[in-house]
């Protein structure tokens, strides 16, 4: 059942039929659920105008009796008084089918005047609705009460009134006709207007101001009541509509009403909603079977067309899947000029163009196959490379956890180091440390680097850890770094021994002009000392003698040779291999301290230029005043082999300056010497090579300085001209805290 599904010519049929069928199903729940509201809304819109029309009936049809009675109050206004016996009276004889109670004339307090018959006029002596008087006298119209009963039978009457109108306007009494609900003949004007065919239950009733039935199809129900019902409530507020409401016995009814014109009274038309409903539907049913049939039809002639249209493309199927089967063979066409004809010739070129391509993808497979097993060599020499690095290797990513290790680091780290925390691995802390470069890294984006001690073989060890970025996320932000440990503690060993020997042979140099400085202050000591023996001896007094200061100047020389002695013993000693903030000024300071001596001897001039504002560098201070002094020391040899005397050129300039946008402070120490031939330009950072003779150096002080200036990210160059200059500038980074 699957594949067949799955045929082109299956789902074009049914891409065809679901649009009907989904139209088809729209107008359908659109019908049952639209046609029954639709005609619910115009029987109401119908019953509506019903009422209204009926409403308009019945107050032309009830306009005629006050006729009448207008005519006789025009008579009572110009006769004062009807006399009890005339021609009215006949002519009011005609009108007492209508007005069974009598016909009143009253005066404007209501009291009756005239009557006829005549002997009716105890039985209605005043006006017998008082409110009815009010309104004619204000109105000046004819007014139809509501239902009143009267008399110890309760007789239910209602009064029919015009005014008599003076010559000034004003109401000077009123003519009233008086009609018995269950008896007059006035009741036949209701039923002319309001019994109507629409139904076996279908009928209407009028209701006066107060809601009491003045007609009704069932007579039992008159003078009853109504106000129950909604549209009798409504009706009473002057509205005219129509609504579906249920009848005493629950069925569904539609009332219409509307309010009669002139009067407080209310017509309500009651149709039965029930046989409308059940023409809706049938003629809903009829409808909907109609609308099947056709989409059925149309179903099966959209059908049968697509299975003849298909008929080449399932030709063409059969063939491709023969070339699928790598029979290249040729579709049979049928020439029938559309679409279809012009694929299948399109799909045999293609075949003979795919059965081409065929062998092609064959030799490029082969030679793929091979490119692959040389790029599984390639990864597996990689791979080789990296774990037979001597160097720790770990990558962490912005988790904070390592996600891989090189074999020398599971060595280094032990075999769970993946997958752990890196705060744990590199510094054996529940928490990141404060000076942590791999954070740094993430925060900054920067390589960053820094001296660790490494648990290896049992002992902790020194190793040069750097961090670098190799992967960013699109916004920017690091995701991963790689951190590399390389151990220092044979490096440090032998370097540690070579600054050791340099600093030894600067001190042995150093040692003569030392021996100068200490000797001169030496032998003004004793010389003082002598003097004041002397003049202790030849004065009582030697408080008041004189030469009293000579004990505070050999304080101040004694001071001086402290200073001397505690500066060469503060650059004999290694320092900490810490990074911290160097003061380049007095870094140099300390190292022209030392050398002043032998400076002066030998008639240097000293030239510097180091601003205040100039920030500090990050680096490892004795290491950094070491290079200092043997960068000086070269400048003085040369100078010395150019200008063996005094010269005015015989000078060393030393000069600083922020560099590569603040990043690095530069400094600059120029000499007028005997400059650096250039075929040894390339040989000067080698170690062991040395322009001076054997007995004043060693050849390791630039290579050391190469090495140390490196270790601290900045860079030591070289620049010179033989005979006449030698410029050495070496920058650091500036520390940022």
């Amino acid at each position: 059942m699957g594949p067949f599904f799955k045929r082109i010519h299956t789902k074009i049929i049914f891409g065809a039929l679901l649009p009907v069928l989904l139209v088809m199903g729209i107008i359908t729940l659109l019908a049952l659920v639209t046609i029954e509201n639709t005609a619910l809304e115009v029987v109401i819109k119908r019953d509506a105008e019903l009422a209204e029309i009926a409403a308009n009936r019945l107050s032309e049809n009830l306009q005629k009796y006050p006729r009448l009675l207008r005519e006789l109050a025009e008579e009572a206004r110009m006769d004062a008084v009807l006399p009890k016996t005339s021609a009215k009276d006949m002519r009011t004889r005609n009108w007492l089918h209508i007005f069974d109670g009598g016909i009143f004339i009253y005066d404007r307090d209501g009291n009756a005047t005239w009557s006829y018959p005549g002997d009716s006029l105890a039985a209605h002596p005043v006006f017998p609705d008082p409110e009815g008087l009010s309104a004619i006298k204000d109105r000046l119209r004819p007014f139809f009460s509501n239902i009143i009963t009267t008399g110890e039978s309760d007789l239910r009457i209602i009064v029919i009134g015009v005014p008599i109108v003076d010559n000034d306007g004003e109401c000077s009494g009123a003519v009233a006709g008086i009609s018995s609900v269950n008896t007059s003949a006035l009741g036949a004007t209701y039923t002319r207007v309001l019994e109507y065919k629409s139904g076996q239950r279908s009928y209407a009733y009028l209701v006066d101001g107060h809601g009491r039935a003045l007609y009704h199809r069932h007579s039992s129900l008159i003078g009853s009541k109504m106000t129950a019902r909604a549209p009798v409530e409504r009706v009473l507020t002057g509205e005219t509509g129509a609504m579906v409401t249920a009848n005493p016995s629950g069925e569904r009814v539609i009332s219409g009403f509307a309010p009669v014109p002139g009067t407080d009274w209310g017509i309500v038309t009651q149709g039965n909603w029930s046989m409308i409903k059940d023409l809706i539907r049938f003629y809903t049913r009829l409808f909907l079977i109609i609308l099947w049939a056709g989409g059925t039809l149309s179903g099966l002639l959209i059908f049968f067309l697509i299975q003849r249209l298909m008929r080449p493309v399932r030709e063409l199927t059969r063939g491709a899947e023969e070339i699928a089967n790598g029979k290249f063979i040729e579709i049979p066409v049928t020439p029938t000029g559309d679409e279809i004809d012009l694929l299948t010739r399109q799909f045999n070129s293609m075949a003979r163009a795919t059965q081409a391509s065929f062998t092609n993808l064959n030799r490029r497979l082969e030679d793929l196959e091979k490119a692959r097993r040389a790029l599984a060599k390639s990864e597996e020499k990689i791979s080789g490379i990296i774990n037979a690095v001597n160097d720790a290797m770990l990558m962490v990513d912005d988790t904070g956890m390592i996600r891989w290790v090189n074999d020398k680091g599971r060595s280094l780290f032990g075999p769970k180091a993946e997958e752990s925390p890196y705060h744990e691995v590199l510094y054996h802390q529940a928490v990141v440390p404060e000076d942590c470069i791999v954070r740094d890294c993430f925060n900054t984006g920067e390589e960053n680097d820094t001296e660790l001690k490494l648990l290896d073989n049992g002992r902790f060890q020194d190793f040069w850890c750097t961090c670098s970025v190799v992967q960013r996320h699109r916004d920017g932000r690091v995701a991963r770094v790689v951190v590399v440990c390389r151990n220092l503690t044979e490096k440090k060993r032998l370097r540690a021994e070579v600054l050791r020997n340099a600093q030894l042979a600067a001190l042995g140099e150093l040692a003569a002009g030392i021996a100068h400085e200490i000797n001169n202050p030496i032998n003004g000591i004793i010389n003082y000392a002598q003097i004041i023996e002397d003049l202790s001896a030849g004065s009582g007094n030697a408080a008041d003698s004189p030469h009293a200061e000579l004990p505070q100047r050999i304080k101040k020389e004694g001071e001086r040779i402290a200073i001397i002695v505690s500066k060469l013993l503060s650059f004999a000693r290694a320092g900490a291999e810490k990074k911290e903030p160097l003061i380049i000024r007095e870094t140099i300071k300390d190292v022209l301290d030392l050398t002043a001596a032998m400076l002066k001897k030998e008639h240097i001039i000293i030239e510097m230029d180091i601003p205040d504002t100039l920030p500090a560098a990050r680096a490892v201070v004795h290491q950094i005043r070491q290079i200092f002094l043997n960068i000086v020391s070269n400048a003085r040899y040369a100078l010395n082999e150019k200008y063996p005397g005094i010269d005015p050129d015989k000078k060393l300039i030393i000069s600083c300056t922020p560099a590569e946008e603040g990043t690095m402070v530069r400094t600059v120490f120029r000499d007028q010497g005997t400059g650096i031939p250039k075929k040894l330009m390339d040989k000067i950072c080698n170690p062991f090579f040395s322009t001076k003779p054997a007995d004043q150096g060693t050849g390791l002080g630039l290579s050391i300085s190469y090495g140390i200036i490196e270790e601290h990210d900045g860079e030591l160059d070289i620049q010179s001209v033989h005979g006449f200059w030698t410029e050495v500038t070496v920058d650091l980074p500036v520390w940022r805290s």
